[in-house]
């Protein structure tokens, strides 16, 4: 919104689903403008993050008559765990796990992208075997999953035991919105005995 000597950006979530919005923004000739909030002058862009059921106001004055009100911008939308995770139950990509006899078995890993990282989900849907699952992540971009230990090599990496009946979810989130982000990794599954012993990666 251009309001004659001031510059207004003006935002209203009215989203139902728990998700925020980002923008970062950034003005070419940042003498010609002096932004009226708070905000670190080290960086390049500025970051506006608007929670649900939030409006937010930020004004930006003109120094100069003849300042162009031009700005470029990159936004995304981050969706709360609870939502994130519905979401990788509902669309993320499936696998299952087979058995040591090659067949199908009744656990599975999911895994979704969304804007700010990944989200895996993990689930033991068997009646009488336990479910050990091993990630190593090979490369990170930008990424930093919770809850890792390393291996021998270096690698972050998760081990996942469930029951019968449990599930998981796993969280590889983006550090700087502002910067590209991805993954690889590589998978290990193996289906055990009530009473059998995991496998150990320390």
């Amino acid at each position: 919104v251009n309001l004659g000597g001031y510059i207004g950006h003006h935002y209203i979530n009215n989203s139902l689903n728990g998700t925020a919005y980002l923008e970062n923004f950034k003005y070419p000739n940042t003498a010609d403008f002096e932004y009226q909030f708070s905000h670190d002058p080290e960086k390049e862009l500025v970051s506006v993050r608007v929670e649900p059921g939030e409006t937010v106001l930020k004004i930006i004055k003109k120094l100069s008559i003849t300042a162009k009100a031009d700005f470029t911008y990159n936004n995304s939308f981050i969706g709360s765990d609870e939502y994130n995770e519905k979401e990788c139950k509902d669309k993320g990509k499936k696998k299952i796990v087979m058995t040591s006899e090659k067949k199908e078995s009744k656990c599975y890993m999911y895994v979704s992208q969304h804007d700010f990282g990944y989200v895996f989900l993990f689930e033991n849907n068997e009646e009488e075997l336990r479910f050990d699952g091993y990630i190593a992540f090979s490369s990170l971009t930008n990424i930093e999953p919770d809850n890792i230990f390393k291996n021998d090599s270096g690698e972050k990496c998760w081990h996942i035991v469930l029951k019968p009946g449990e599930s998981k979810y796993c969280h590889a989130r983006r550090q700087d919105p502002t910067c590209k982000f991805g993954i690889a990794h590589k998978s290990s599954f193996k289906l055990l005995g009530l009473d059998e012993k995991e496998r150990n990666f320390d």
